[in-house]
């Protein structure tokens, strides 16, 4: 769709984000009051500025969220319905925006930073690991259903990519005075 699809894309995307901010306040602090909730939402929008704008990294940004709370809902539920959806997300994740799919391992590691800070801090009782491991497991192994396949975690270093530095990037190359 070109430009014009990425731009009108890109609302519904940043209604999706705000959302998801917006229930991650409340499940975080749920005592806070909206006003409270509605600052932390704009200090997660300002947070993200540098990447809100129509281009594919704003996906990146909905998938970030979007995993965060489904597994916040798990390890505060201990429902597994939630960790379904993980790799529903991680083939969407491959398919929107290869570039960003190292995103989700990492966030995979901050999971595993999270549990047990979590528990320490006695936000989460000790969670059932076997279905987070499993979810997970699924969802690195569908990252691999996209035109590149299993090797889609190399896409980003393919030199044949046009990497945000690029020369060939539009909006990075300086304007051509010389043409009339």
């Amino acid at each position: 769709g070109g430009l014009t699809a990425t731009s009108v894309v890109a609302l519904p995307v940043s209604a999706a984000i705000v959302t998801i901010l917006w229930r991650l306040a409340r499940d975080a602090a749920p005592a806070v009051p909206p006003l409270g909730a509605a600052v932390a939402v704009a200090a997660g929008i300002v947070a993200g500025l540098p990447i809100w704008t129509p281009r594919a990294q704003l996906w990146d940004l909905l998938f970030i969220l979007a995993c965060t709370w489904l597994w916040r809902r798990y390890l505060r539920t201990g429902h597994v319905a939630p960790l379904a959806i993980i790799p529903l997300i991680t083939v969407a994740w491959a398919n929107l925006h290869g570039s960003g799919v190292l995103a989700f391992p990492t966030c995979l590691v901050a999971l595993a930073v999270a549990i047990p800070v979590g528990m320490r801090w006695s936000v989460w009782s000790r969670p059932r690991l076997r279905p987070l491991v499993i979810s997970s497991v699924v969802a690195l192994a569908t990252l691999a259903i996209n035109p590149y396949g299993p090797t889609i975690p190399l896409y980003p270093f393919d030199p044949a990519v046009a990497s945000a530095f690029h020369p060939a990037i539009d909006e990075w190359r300086s304007p051509d005075f010389d043409e009339v």
